[in-house]
């Protein structure tokens, strides 16, 4: 909860170290979704994280890019 907090009061660093811990957390949720589904389903958890992504990005007028 600190890197979220450090993010709201605007630190980026605190961005920098929070952003791969999203995402990996994003595509556990994502294969574990996934698994529940017939196999051979062409749909892959990177796939949904990065639809997901885009989705809020639209939705919420953007979110921040971390290179």
């Amino acid at each position: 909860m600190p890197l979220l907090r450090s993010w709201a009061a605007g630190d980026t660093q605190a961005l920098e170290e929070l952003f791969p811990l999203v995402y990996q957390e994003l595509k556990r949720m994502a294969r574990s979704q996934l698994a529940a589904e017939p196999p051979g389903g062409r749909t892959r958890p990177t796939v949904l994280v990065h639809e997901l992504y885009l989705r809020l990005s639209r939705d919420s007028g953007g979110i921040p890019v971390v290179s």
